[in-house]
């Protein structure tokens, strides 16, 4: 199946200091998209700090993707498939 063919995928972005998620239709058409920075968190340190960034990651990734799923008015059944991107700082969003 190409991504032309996907019905609604969501997506996942948690790869540097933004905590990320979004509903794509049909691989072309954004249905939803919410961002949670931490630029401002991480100014005082005078740039990010992994570990920091990985803790808010796991704090923020629940709300922003039930944010993502309600703009789009889909539930997670209504998904074909998800998807991610980053794994450096975040992998504990993933496997645990």
């Amino acid at each position: 199946m190409s991504l032309s063919d996907a019905g609604l995928v969501l997506g996942i972005e948690t790869s540097c200091d933004e905590t990320a998620a979004a509903v794509v239709r049909g691989g072309r058409e954004i249905v939803s998209n919410i961002v949670a920075s931490q630029e401002e968190m991480h100014a005082h340190f005078g740039g990010i700090v992994p570990e920091v960034a990985s803790r808010r990651h796991a704090e923020l990734i629940t709300a922003v993707v039930e944010q993502a799923l309600q703009q789009a008015h889909v539930r997670w059944d209504d998904l074909s498939s998800p998807s991610r991107a980053g794994r450096a700082w975040s992998g504990h969003c993933w496997w645990g």
